[in-house]
C-alpha cells in the first residue's frame, strides 16, 4: 500500500485568501465576459497569488479548467493569436510554478478521489510540449512541474502512476528532440534552460519503471492480456513506446553534439551563464538511456551516434580544462563503451578516426609522445579522474579489437607494449607517478586484457621492443587531431579514408623504435615471468591469479619459450610454499593448470618437469586426507586439477611413470577413486586407463587393498562401481542376470527418450498422411535433444552426462578379466557382463540404424540389410550366451548357497544335540549331588545319634562300675552320699 502524505489543512502555507472557482468558471464562459482576455489573465494571475503556496487536492478540478482555457486561447488561430500569446505567457507561467508545489489534502482521502483529475491535469501539459506556439518559458514551468511530481510529491506511487497513464513522456522526448536539433546559433539562454530542465526530466522518467517504460522499447509488460480490451490498450501503448523510442534515440547524436558546440557558442558570445551545461546533462541522459535500456544500443542512429561522439570526445580532449572536463571526459568513454557494445559500430569507430584518436591518448605518456599532443596538461595530472581514464581508454580499446583491423592498429601502435610495461619489476617514470594501488590495479587490468589479446598476436607479444624508447616525430598523432569538427563530412566507406586516420600517426612515429622489434623475441614471456617471480607478489592473491590466468591462456603457444626460461621450476616452488602463503594456496589450481598445458604433449617440459621433482611434488595433493590440510576449501578443485597435472606431465611419459610408480602410483590412483565425489570418477578413470598401460602399474593395481576395507581390491572396487552407475542409470537387471536380452545395456532416460521420439514420429506420419505428403525427416534426430536433460543445477547435467561403464570397461581391458579368483559368483556374473560390453554396445548401436531406417521410411539393399541383421543375430547370440552363463553361474550361487545354508542347519542342529547333552548331564550331575546331599545329612544324623546313644551307654556303664566299685569296698551308695 503506498504511502500516505501528511496530513496538512487547507489554510497550510502561504494561502492569502479563498478562491472562488464558480465566479472564474463564469468568467470563462459567460457571453459578456468570454471575450474579456485581459480579466481572464489577471484573474489567472490571482489565483496564482491566493494560491502562493500550493493548490489542495480538492482544487485541482478548477485548476485543469483554468489550464485547458489558457491553452485553448494559445492555440487559437487569428489576428489577435499573437496579443493573445503574450497576454497569457506569464499567467500560465505562473500558474504551472505554483503547481510545483505538493498538492496538500483537506482530507486523508483526497489523493484516492482526485487522481483522476490530476491525470487530467497532467495530461494537458502534453498540449503544452506539442504546441508550436507555447513559449520556451511555459514549458520550462511544465517540465519543472513534472519533474517535481516525479521527485517530491506524496505519495509518489499514485501520482507516478496517473503521469504515466497521461503518456506525457514521449511528448517530452519529442520537444527536447527538436531543440537539440537546432544549431547553436539558435540556442537562446532561455532555451538552453528548457533543454536542461528537459535533460533533468528525462533523467528522473528513467529510473522511474512506470515512466521508463515510455523512454524504450524494451520494458516488461505488467501482465499478460486477456481481454480485447486490454490487447487494444497494449497494442496503444507499445506503439507511444515506440514513438518515445525513436524520439529519444534519434536525438542522441545532437545530444553528443552539445558539449563543443555550448562551449563554443560561449567563446562567441563571451557569457558563461548556462553555457556547456545543457551538453553535461545530456552526457547524463545519454548514459541512463543506454545503460538502462539493453537494446538502445542496437536501435540508435549508428553512423550519426559515432560521428557525433567522436566530435564530442576530441573537443573536450583539446580544449578541456577544469575538474568538471575531466568528469565529463570520462563519461564521454562510458557512453563510447556503451556504444562499443554493439558490434556493428566497431568499423564505424575505426573509419571516423575515433579509434586511433583513442589508441593515441592511451599510449602517448609511455610512448614519450606528451610534446606532440595539444592540451596535455588536462591528461598527465595522474588524479583520481586520470586514473579513471587510463582504465576506461585501455577497456575501450579491449571491446574493439574484435576485427582484424582494429587488432592490425593496436599492434602497430605498440599497445602491447604500452601494457607489458605496466608489468615490470622497475616500471618506467610513467608507471611509478600512479599511487602503488593504483598500479596494482592496472597489472590486474593489464593481465585481463593480454590474456584476450596475445592468443590473438603471438607474434607481437614475442616481437614488441626493449624499452627505453627513442624519441619519435612531433607530428605523432596530428591526423587524428586534425579531424576535429570536421566529423560530419566524413565519409564512413570501408577501407576508405578513416583507416588512414588511425594508421596516419603510426606510420610518423618512432621509426628506430619500429626497427628493432625483432630485437629481442619472446620479451613479453620475460616480463610476465619477472613479475611472476618477486616474492611480494605472492602475497596478494588477486594478482597472483590474474598473473596465472594469463600464463594459462598463453602456455599453450609458448611452451618452448616459457620452459626454457624457466618457468617450471618457478611454478614448482610457488607450489610447494607453506600454507602461511594463502595467496598462492587458493592459486594452487592455476598453478596446477598452467604446468598442465605446459607439459602436455611435450617432452622436454615434461623432462624439466621431473629433473625439478615435479613427480614427487604432485602426490600430497592426490589424496584427500592431505589434500584436506592445505586447504579445505577448495579441496575439491585443488585435488582434479592436480589429476590433470598428473595426467599431463607424468602419465604417458616413460621416464616420469617410473618415480611415480615407484611411490604406489597406482595405488594412490586407486585410493583417490575409492574416495572421490562421483563427479571425478570420470577424469580418475581416465588417468588409469592411461597410466595401466604400463605393466608396473597394472600389476601394483592388482596387489592393491582399500584402506578403507581390506576385503576390496581392484576388481571389486570397479564391480562396486559399476553397479553404481547402472543403478543410477535405471538399467534393469534380475540379481546380476540380464533381463532384456535385446538392449540389455540401456538405461531409463534412453528409454524415455526413445518412447518420445516414437511419438513425435507417430504424430507427423498422421499429419503427413492426411496432408497427402511424404514423411518428413527434418525432426527425426529429436532423441539427440531429448538425451540432455534439461537441468538447472550444473553439475547435476555433468553427472546425467556422462557414462561411466566406457571407462570402466577400458580399465578392465587393461587389468584383465580372468585372474582374479577371490571374487564371488555374483562378481564373477557382473565381470561376465562387462567382458562382452563391447559386443552388447555394438548390437545395440546396429539396432539404433535399423529402427532409423525404419522410422524414416528408408529401405536399405539387400546386402545392407543381411548385413545388419547378421550383425543383430550376431550380437544376440552372444547376449543368450552371456544369459547362460549368468544362468549358470547364478545356479551354482544358489547351490553354494544351499550347501551353505545345510552346513548352517547342520551345525545348529550339532550345536542344538550338544546342548541337550550338556543339560542332560547337568541334570544327571545335579540329582546326584541332590541323593549325595540327603545321603550325608542321613549319615550325619545317624552319626549324631549313634555319638548320643553312645555317650548315655558310656556314662551308664561308668555308674554301674563305680557303684560296683563302691560295693566292694562295702559302702553303700547312702552312706557315701552322707559322707559327701
Amino acid at each position: 500500500m503506498s504511502q500516505l502524505p501528511e496530513y496538512r489543512p487547507a489554510s497550510a502555507g502561504a494561502t492569502c485568501e479563498r478562491v472562488e472557482w464558480g465566479r472564474v468558471a463564469r468568467l470563462f464562459v459567460d457571453r459578456h465576459t468570454s471575450d474579456l482576455y485581459d480579466r481572464h489573465a489577471a484573474a489567472v494571475l490571482k489565483i496564482c497569488r491566493c494560491c502562493a503556496g500550493g493548490f489542495t487536492l480538492p482544487e485541482i478540478p478548477h485548476v485543469a479548467l483554468v489550464v485547458e482555457h489558457v491553452l485553448g486561447l494559445l492555440e487559437r488561430q487569428g489576428e489577435d493569436a499573437a496579443s493573445i500569446t503574450g497576454m497569457f505567457e506569464e499567467p500560465l507561467t505562473k500558474l504551472l510554478t505554483v503547481c510545483c508545489t505538493p498538492f496538500k489534502r483537506e482530507k486523508t482521502s483526497d489523493h484516492l478521489h482526485f487522481l483522476g483529475d490530476v491525470r487530467r491535469l497532467f495530461t494537458l501539459l502534453c498540449r503544452v510540449f506539442d504546441a508550436d506556439r507555447i513559449s520556451h518559458a511555459v514549458q520550462l514551468s511544465a517540465a519543472q512541474f513534472v519533474q517535481a511530481v516525479v521527485t517530491r510529491f506524496e505519495p509518489r506511487q499514485g501520482f507516478v502512476d496517473a503521469l504515466a497513464a497521461s503518456r506525457v513522456g514521449p511528448h517530452i522526448a519529442r520537444t527536447l528532440h527538436a531543440l537539440a536539433h537546432r544549431t547553436s546559433r539558435e540556442h537562446t539562454q532561455q532555451t538552453r534552460r528548457l533543454m536542461r530542465a528537459l535533460i533533468a526530466v528525462c533523467n528522473e522518467l528513467c529510473f522511474v519503471p512506470q515512466l521508463a517504460a515510455q523512454l524504450t522499447h524494451h520494458a516488461a509488460a505488467a501482465g499478460a492480456a486477456v481481454e480485447s480490451q486490454q490487447q487494444q490498450q497494449q497494442q496503444q501503448q507499445q506503439q507511444q513506446q515506440q514513438q518515445q523510442q525513436q524520439h529519444l534515440l534519434a536525438a542522441i547524436p545532437e545530444l553528443l553534439a552539445l558539449i563543443a558546440d555550448d562551449e563554443d557558442d560561449e567563446a562567441a558570445t563571451g557569457t558563461s551563464e548556462g553555457a556547456g551545461e545543457v551538453g553535461y546533462d545530456a552526457i547524463e541522459l545519454v548514459w541512463n538511456v543506454l545503460e538502462l535500456d539493453t537494446g538502445a544500443k542496437y536501435n540508435i542512429e549508428m553512423e550519426a551516434t559515432v560521428l557525433a561522439l567522436k566530435c564530442a570526445v576530441e573537443h573536450i580532449f583539446v580544449t578541456g580544462v577544469s575538474q568538471k572536463d575531466r568528469e565529463i571526459r570520462n563519461e564521454l568513454l562510458i557512453i563510447a563503451s556503451l556504444v562499443a557494445a554493439n558490434a556493428d559500430t566497431h568499423a564505424l569507430f575505426v573509419t571516423s578516426g575515433l579509434f586511433g584518436f583513442l589508441l593515441q591518448y592511451a599510449t602517448y605518456i609511455e610512448l614519450g609522445l606528451q610534446d606532440s599532443l595539444k592540451n596535455q596538461m588536462f591528461v598527465t595530472m595522474y588524479n583520481t579522474e586520470d586514473f579513471e581514464l587510463k582504465k576506461l581508454l585501455f577497456s575501450l580499446l579491449l571491446s574493439l579489437s574484435d576485427t582484424d583491423t582494429t587488432l592490425t592498429l593496436l599492434v602497430k601502435g605498440q599497445f602491447i607494449h604500452v601494457l607489458l610495461m605496466y608489468l615490470e619489476t622497475t616500471p618506467a617514470e610513467c608507471v611509478r607517478r600512479w599511487q602503488p594501488n593504483q598500479v596494482l590495479e592496472l597489472q590486474k587490468q593489464v593481465l585481463h586484457m593480454l590474456a584476450s589479446l596475445v592468443p590473438l598476436c603471438p607474434q607481437a607479444y614475442n616481437a614488441l621492443p626493449p624499452a627505453p624508447r627513442s624519441a619519435v616525430s612531433s607530428t605523432f598523432g596530428s591526423p587524428s587531431l586534425s579531424f576535429i569538427g570536421t566529423s560530419n563530412n566524413l565519409k564512413l566507406a570501408t577501407g576508405g579514408g578513416g583507416i588512414q586516420m588511425n594508421l596516419g600517426f603510426l606510420s610518423a612515429g618512432c621509426p628506430a623504435a619500429t626497427s628493432d622489434l625483432t630485437a629481442r623475441p619472446e620479451r613479453g614471456n620475460e616480463v610476465l615471468l619477472r613479475l611472476l617471480s618477486q616474492h611480494q607478489v605472492w602475497v596478494n592473491s588477486k594478482l597472483v591469479q590474474a598473473t596465472l590466468t594469463f600464463l594459462a591462456n598463453v602456455a599453450g603457444i609458448f611452451q618452448d619459450n616459457l620452459g626454457e626460461l624457466g618457468t617450471i621450476p618457478l611454478l614448482l616452488e610457488m607450489l610447494g610454499m607453506s600454507n602461511s602463503a594463502m595467496s598462492t594456496v587458493l592459486a594452487r589450481p592455476l598453478l596446477f593448470r598452467c604446468l598442465s598445458v605446459l607439459c602436455t604433449r611435450h617432452e622436454a617440459n615434461q623432462r624439466r618437469f621431473l629433473q625439478q621433482g615435479g613427480v614427487e611434488g604432485l602426490l600430497p595433493f592426490l589424496s584427500y586426507q592431505q589434500a584436506s590440510g592445505v586447504v579445505a576449501v577448495h579441496q575439491d578443485e585443488v585435488v582434479i586439477d592436480a589429476l590433470d597435472c598428473l595426467w599431463c606431465t607424468t602419465v604417458g611419459s616413460t621416464e616420469n611413470e617410473i618415480p611415480f610408480l615407484d611411490a604406489n602410483g597406482a595405488g594412490i590412483l586407486l585410493d583417490l577413486l575409492d574416495s572421490c565425489p562421483m563427479l571425478m570418477q570420470y577424469q580418475v578413470l581416465g588417468c588409469i586407463n592411461d597410466l595401466f598401460s604400463n605393466p608396473e602399474a597394472v600389476r601394483q593395481a592388482k596387489g592393491w587393498r582399500s584402506q578403507q576395507d581390506a576385503e576390496v581390491n581392484a576388481a571389486r572396487l570397479l564391480i562396486r562401481l559399476w553397479n553404481q552407475e547402472e543403478r543410477r542409470l535405471g538399467v534393469r537387471s534380475s540379481e546380476g542376470v540380464i533381463v532384456d536380452s535385446k538392449r540389455p545395456l540401456e538405461t531409463k532416460r534412453h528409454k524415455e527418450a526413445k518412447k518420445e521420439l516414437c511419438n513425435y514420429v507417430e504424430v507427423q506420419l498422421e499429419s503427413d498422411d492426411d496432408a497427402g505428403t511424404a514423411p518428413s525427416t527434418s525432426h527425426l534426430n529429436l532423441h539427440t535433444s531429448l538425451d540432455v536433460p534439461e537441468l538447472t543445477d550444473k553439475s547435476l547435467e555433468l553427472v546425467q552426462a556422462q557414462d561411466l561403464r566406457d571407462k570402466l570397461f577400458l580399465v578392465f581391458c587393461r587389468l584383465g578379466f580372468g585372474d582374479d579368483n577371490k571374487l564371488s559368483l555374483d562378481e564373477q556374473s557382473k565381470l561376465l557382463l562387462i567382458s562382452q560390453y563391447e559386443t552388447l554396445r555394438e548390437g545395440e548401436i546396429w539396432l539404433d540404424i535399423r529402427n532409423e531406417l525404419t522410422l524414416q521410411g528408408i529401405k536399405p539393399v539387400s546386402n545392407d540389410t543381411e548385413t545388419i541383421e547378421q550383425a543383430i543375430a550376431n550380437c544376440q547370440g552372444s547376449i543368450q550366451q552371456l544369459r547362460a552363463q549368468q544362468i549358470d553361474l547364478k545356479e551354482q550361487q544358489r547351490q553354494r548357497d544351499l550347501e551353505q545354508e545345510r552346513s548352517v542347519y547342520e551345525q545348529i542342529l550339532q550345536h542344538k544335540l550338544q546342548k541337550d547333552r550338556e543339560v542332560s548331564q547337568l541334570a544327571s550331575r545335579r540329582k546326584k549331588d541332590a541323593l549325595f546331599a540327603i545321603s550325608s545329612v542321613k549319615a550325619h544324623s545317624e552319626r549324631k545319634a549313634m555319638v548320643r546313644n553312645s555317650t548315655v551307654k558310656v556314662n551308664a556303664l561308668f555308674d554301674a562300675q563305680e557303684e560296683a566299685e563302691l560295693a566292694s569296698r562295702g559302702v553303700s551308695g547312702g552312706s557315701v552320699n552322707s559322707t559327701l
